[in-house]
């Protein structure tokens, strides 16, 4: 009888309190114009690149394991739509190339590559210190402007997946209640 492989993912849900921000914007010439080695990209990149970055640093307040570390998190606004993988994009493909379906109560349905998550969690020195970087819509870096433009206080809510060595960020969301009262 074969044993059932055991999931070795933890879930963890991070809460942490906003401390400061910095956000900077740009826009000018797609630096790939002016390089002279080969471009891996594709020509349907724009001539002019806008982009925004954000920085927030904060204060992990939940799991109580982790109060008190902090955590600095990067983001990178653009509307060139690297965020924007499909469905049909993580579609799995057998050895032939070919999509793979499952069945299920008669109908055939996708199977999924499913990402590990959207950006790496590391642990950098001393310990108890977390940075993360990932690339957004523009559209949420403008909500998230906003929002840190007001005069409440502001949290994370981070879902997070350590599997082996590596932790993943699955989910992120600035709001103004504390999630780790929720």
């Amino acid at each position: 009888m074969r044993k059932k492989k055991v999931s070795s993912e933890v879930h963890s849900h991070l809460s942490a309190h906003v401390d400061h921000f910095e956000v900077r914007s740009e826009v000018g010439i797609n630096m790939n114009l002016r390089t002279t080695r080969p471009f891996d990209g594709s020509e349907d990149e724009p001539v002019v690149i806008a982009e925004t970055w954000l920085d927030i640093r904060a204060t992990l307040t939940e799991p109580a394991g982790r109060a008190g570390q902090s955590l600095e998190l990067t983001i990178g606004g653009d509307d060139r739509g690297r965020t924007r993988t499909k469905l049909t994009d993580i579609h799995a493909r057998d050895e032939h190339g070919s999509r793979v379906y499952r069945a299920y109560r008669g109908s055939q349905l996708p199977v999924y590559e499913q990402p590990r998550g959207i950006a790496l969690l590391d642990s950098g020195r001393p310990k108890g210190r977390w940075s993360s970087w990932l690339r957004a819509d523009a559209r949420l870096m403008s909500d998230w402007l906003v929002m840190l433009n007001g005069s409440r206080d502001l949290f994370l809510a981070i879902h997070e997946i350590k599997s082996g060595r590596d932790r993943w960020v699955q989910g992120i969301a600035l709001q103004t209640k504390d999630p780790a009262e929720e």
